[in-house]
């Protein structure tokens, strides 16, 4: 008994001693008073607007941008020529900033200019009134760039000099050719670094047994050890340690309702502010429904109690004549589609939009067919949003009249709250996924972004981050057998980093159908395969390909009499993702995957185990050939399904790709 009152003693002086005393804020280096979002966003998608065309020698191209869309085009055709366009943007003094520019070349290849140079910052002196002063950087590369490619550069504003900076984009003096400009973005570091947002919360719920987890991710400079997060939740506040990128605190019982939580990441050793983040989660007894999705820790998908793998489509809109739709999309293999809710009107038109809805999304559930609800135009800033509905007034009052008429429909899934979205919207898409979310604890939001630069920006979005990615057929490699999917794989080694659970948007439609100036080169079966699989080597929680408006509406007015070849290969990919689903939701530890690259571009590889069954995923960038061995730990005699891999010893498999290729190797 005395060694019992002794432990418990001890235990309570070690909580007592291990608690740190609340820090006090005034006694701490405030943040700087700068926009957590990137200070300069430059797409071109609207043109070039405020950019001064020095030389005369750049022009705007709406289409040939990294997704189809604008960008900025420099060319030089004799070497004398000067090349050099510039924009004026505003900074602030005394914090580095980063710069991103993606860009790609078609350079005349000459031995002696070897070194490349597309952009520079120049300064003005503040008391002479001239430019004398810039931040440069190049790099020793003498050929082309055929993929798009991102520049990053790191910089900060002389005190001496005007806060006003010249951003110049150029061409390396004498170097003859073109460069594509698109995606440009200036950051502050200071808080860029310092990316935090509650996580783990299924569907913004709070759960006093859980706690609150928040994700961080630090500047480079900073560790664990030295930072801290005062989190403020409804009044409660508790200083919480980081470890390997997250933090969490139990912060008791509280009413219901509205839940205000105010983070403050802190650098205890020099005292600095480093970021601060305003949230909020909604306390409240949460029904089991039909239909009802759990997000587990990981972002896995529990629907009514058993593990779910959306493979969903884009479906755009119906055309009337199309009457076989929703047949044609679940013989190809899909259980899900995404649609803009106002265009689910396959019930046909009712009395109210709200009937119209309902028995569209019922219509769905028909074909056993689950719904990704796009309602990503309901923002003060977007078009065409709904600020009248039936006899609903008001954006927000809408949103909530649309979520409340099929919030307890059973194959309802989430709601899609951006598409590509500039990030001067980014708060008004938080606010838009608060509004759902506290209408409905069932079902998650998604969010989206093309720009992988974006992702620690939309990830608080969203309870799913999604990225698309569009690399077949582009302006690269255009109608040659000649494909890569390397941009897509690089924009994929970033996900992690934005903390949110990864939705897959790969690709099945041909650029053409966008534009038909645009060469009609359709993704292959085996292409369209290995984008899939690539969602699978980085953990996808959804899969959902674009698009069938495309393939079937855009695709027939542009190049008439390819639909169904697209449609085939799209089959391919949704039944293959489909019939692997039981590996990709299984919990069974899977052996450690080793992949040693022999020649050409990257092979990535993954391995998965279900009913103690190995398989492993491979994947192949492109283009050409590619050869690499994979060393499964422990596993022998896999065969494989495509004939590109053999085993050269016990648990060693020699892989040979072309172009963008896959494999996948199981036991017989």
């Amino acid at each position: 008994m005395k060694m019992r009152t002794f432990i418990l003693a001890f235990c309570a002086w070690m909580t007592c001693a291990l608690a740190e005393e609340l820090p006090d804020l005034a006694t701490f280096k405030p943040l700087p008073k700068l926009s957590t979002l990137p200070v300069v966003a430059e797409d071109f998608n609207n043109g070039w607007d405020g950019w001064v065309n020095q030389t005369n020698n750049f022009s705007w191209d709406a289409k040939a941008g990294m997704t189809g869309t604008g960008c900025l085009v420099a060319e030089r055709k004799e070497a004398k020529e000067s090349v050099s366009a510039y924009k004026v943007v505003e900074l602030e003094h005394g914090i580095h900033y980063r710069l991103h520019v993606h860009y790609r070349t078609e350079m005349v290849v000459d031995p002696k200019l070897d070194i490349e140079e597309i952009l520079c910052l120049r300064f003005t002196n503040s008391k002479t009134g001239k430019v004398d002063q810039g931040s440069f950087t190049a790099k020793k590369f003498k050929d082309s760039r055929p993929e798009w490619t991102e520049w990053t550069h790191i910089f900060s504003v002389p005190e001496t000099h005007d806060k006003k900076v010249r951003l110049n984009l150029l061409i390396r003096t004498a170097r003859i050719g073109k460069v594509w400009f698109d995606n440009i973005r200036i950051e502050p570091m200071s808080v860029i670094g310092c990316t935090l947002f509650p996580l783990k919360n299924n569907v913004m719920t709070y759960d006093p047994a859980a706690g609150i987890t928040y994700f961080l991710k630090l500047p480079q400079n900073k560790n664990d050890k030295d930072c801290r997060l005062l989190v403020d939740a409804g009044g409660v506040r508790k200083l919480l340690e980081i470890k390997d990128g997250y933090a969490n605190g139990k912060f008791g019982e509280f009413p219901a309702g509205r839940l205000p939580l105010q983070a403050t990441l802190l650098d205890m050793a020099k005292k600095e502010i480093l970021a601060v983040d305003e949230s909020v989660l909604f306390v409240r007894k949460v029904e089991d429904i039909p239909g009802r999705i759990i997000m587990e820790s990981d972002g896995r998908m529990l629907r009514d109690g058993k593990p779910f793998l959306p493979v969903g489509v884009y479906l755009g809109f119906r055309k009337p004549e199309d009457t076989q739709m929703l047949q044609r999309v679940k013989d190809a293999g899909f259980n899900s589609v995404e649609m803009l809710w106002n265009n689910v009107n396959f019930a046909g038109k009712k009395d109210t939009a709200r009937e119209t809805l309902v028995e569209g999304v019922r219509e769905l559930a028909k074909y056993d067919l689950n719904f990704l609800v796009a309602i990503k135009y309901q923002l003060p800033s977007a078009k065409p949003r709904r600020e009248s509905l039936d006899d609903v007034k008001g954006l927000d009052n809408v949103t909530r009249y649309i979520v409340d008429s099929i919030k307890r429909e059973p194959n309802i899934i989430g709601w899609y709250v951006s598409d590509e979205n500039p990030v001067d919207q980014l708060p008004e898409i938080r606010h838009l996924r608060e509004v759902i979310s506290e209408n409905d604890p069932w079902h998650p939001t998604m969010t989206l972004t093309d720009k992988p630069m974006d992702f620690v920006h939309f990830a608080p979005t969203g309870d799913y981050l999604m990225h698309d990615s569009y690399p077949i057929g582009d302006s690269v490699y255009k109608d040659s057998p000649r494909q890569s999917m390397a941009v897509s794989h690089r924009a994929l080694d970033k996900v992690k980093e934005a903390g949110t659970p990864f939705v897959w948007v790969p690709q099945i439609f041909s650029w053409n159908s966008s534009s038909a100036q645009r060469v009609p080169r359709y993704p292959t079966a085996q292409e369209v395969r290995s984008m899939a699989l690539l969602g699978a080597i980085y953990d996808a929680k959804a899969y959902f390909f674009y698009s069938y408006h495309h393939i079937f509406y855009y695709s027939e007015k542009n190049d008439p009499g390819h639909s169904e070849e697209q449609w085939v290969n799209a089959t391919i990919g949704a039944k293959l993702i489909t019939s692997l689903a039981p590996y990709f939701l299984s919990r069974e530890p899977a052996p450690a995957t080793a992949v040693k690259q022999l020649s050409g571009n990257a092979v990535l590889a993954r391995s998965f185990v279900n009913e103690g069954k190995p398989l492993v995923i491979i994947t192949a960038d492109g283009p050409d050939e590619c050869e690499a061995e994979i060393t499964v730990n422990g596993v022998t005699g896999l065969k494989s399904r495509y004939g590109n891999t053999v085993e050269t010893a016990p648990g060693v498999y020699r892989f040979k790709g072309l172009n963008i290729d896959s494999d996948i190797l199981e036991k017989p």
